[in-house]
């Protein structure tokens, strides 16, 4: 598709005839550079609908590859597309869809040193408590906007923070959550499940909140949580205020450490692990990188356990590093001390 002007009047056409957009919120979208986190339940609706809004520069920071079980969700992605890296995979699709915006990947996972200052807004669409803080201390420290969302079973929410404009006077979400959740006390979509529109329609939201928020229009307040509860169709807001004795926003006692964002302890490098003097528990099933694992579910990892012996060295594996966390706790509270989470799980291994 040859990318002129006239192309591009006419790509946007339907968008720019309304009042609250026009050729300068259209220049706005143009101009702008997002970074998303994540391409998965949420990344996929958000990356289609402001890819298709016209926002200028997108980059996709997803370090995850497509499983065949991400499909009935993860509506970029085909079957032939199993194994391959989410962001190249979505950058790819994206750009077919709309040539006028300009789209790169990031297959690194997004961690304390990536770097975010280039951008004009941020749009979290992780899975998991470290990331998500991660990404709203990085946007709080440079002043960059931030949405984000999450969703658990048939429930959506939805966040919007103006650091850009309000860092001061509104509140953050450690004003709330002062320190990050234990990962093991929410269960993810493997464990508790989850229908396709779910994120569907959260992710929408999350991508209608940008699109606003580039064109100078209302969104959420900063400090509030737009609820949306689909198995019966309500929606709730929940404010919360600003903390007085907030570490972050008083800049007081911060620790930007990696171990401030998950209990480190309890997770070792494959590099670390001897296969011959140490036991393996798989929760995912075989793979053949680990001969030697034990194949069990949560609920019966300590009767597996009692195999090996309390002294033992044992490696709890699954396929991200979050419920072998959980099964870590597990353990160690049934006296196995010498157990362990792969750091970064599966995923992670041929990388490591």
């Amino acid at each position: 598709m040859k990318q002129n002007k006239e192309a591009y009047d006419l790509f946007f056409q339907r968008q720019t005839i309304l009042e609250e957009v026009g050729r300068s919120g259209q220049s706005y979208l143009r101009n702008a550079k997002v970074l998303v986190i994540g391409a998965g339940g949420l990344g996929c609706p958000v990356l289609h609908y402001i890819t298709a809004a016209g926002v200028g520069q997108i980059t996709i920071c997803d370090h995850d590859r497509v499983e065949y079980t991400n499909l009935h969700r993860q509506v970029i992605y085909s079957p032939d597309d199993v194994g391959q890296h989410k962001a190249k995979i979505a950058a790819s699709r994206l750009r077919a869809q709309n040539p006028h915006t300009k789209i790169t990947s990031s297959t690194l996972k997004f961690d304390l040193d990536s770097d975010i200052t280039c951008y004009d807004l941020v749009i979290d669409c992780s899975d998991n408590f470290r990331t998500k803080f991660i990404a709203h201390d990085l946007c709080f420290i440079h002043s960059k906007p931030l949405i984000q969302a999450s969703i658990h079973k048939f429930e959506g929410q939805v966040q919007v923070y103006r650091f850009d404009r309000k860092r001061e006077e509104a509140p953050c979400l450690r004003c709330l959550w002062p320190d990050m959740p234990d990962p093991s006390s929410v269960q993810n979509c493997n464990e508790a499940g989850v229908l396709g529109f779910v994120p569907g329609v959260v992710g929408s939201i999350q991508a209608s909140e940008a699109i606003k928020l580039l064109l100078g229009l209302p969104t959420l307040d900063t400090g509030e949580t737009l609820m949306i509860l689909l198995k019966n169709f309500t929606t709730e807001k929940i404010a919360w205020n600003k903390s007085a004795d907030c570490a972050l926003c008083n800049y007081d006692n911060v620790s930007f450490d990696s171990s401030a964002y998950g209990d480190t302890s309890a997770e070792v490098r494959y590099s670390e692990v001897n296969q011959s003097n140490w036991s393996i528990i798989s929760l995912v099933g075989p793979d053949a990188r680990l001969p030697t694992a034990h194949m069990c579910s949560l609920d019966n990892i300590n009767e597996l356990a009692s195999q090996f012996g309390k002294d033992s060295k044992i490696l709890v594996v699954c396929r991200r590093g979050i419920t072998s966390l959980n099964g870590v706790k597990i353990l160690r509270e049934a006296g196995y001390q010498e157990c362990f989470s792969l750091a970064g799980g599966l995923e992670n291994l041929s990388e490591d």
